[in-house]
């Protein structure tokens, strides 16, 4: 499912929260948030509107993987974003590895 502005008109907030919880569980990701501050994220990141996959669009992103969904432990991004987190994350563990190889 894919929440942009057109269909987050036609779900409630709850079924977006059960809906990321449950895709999160399915992929073995501890969730460990309430609903109020799932929301609250959303709110004080002001792309509740802009919520979605896609060019542009804006999802919940963890700052650590592996790592829970947990207030600490999140930020609103994009999916570029999102993704240029994680190659940066994976290329830093790489240079490590390879300076501690070279020592």
């Amino acid at each position: 499912m894919n929440y942009n502005s057109e269909n987050l008109k036609v779900f409630s907030p709850h079924s977006v929260f059960c809906k990321q919880r449950s895709r999160a569980k399915s992929r073995k990701i501890d969730w460990q948030l309430t609903f109020d501050q799932w929301m609250d994220i959303w709110d004080n990141s002001g792309q509740w509107e802009n919520m979605g996959k896609g060019v542009g669009l804006f999802m919940m992103c963890r700052v650590k993987e592996p790592g829970p969904y947990s207030i600490e432990n999140v930020y609103i991004g994009t999916g570029k974003q999102n993704q240029a987190d994680r190659l940066r994350k994976l290329y830093s563990r790489f240079t490590i590895k390879q300076q501690s190889d070279i020592r």
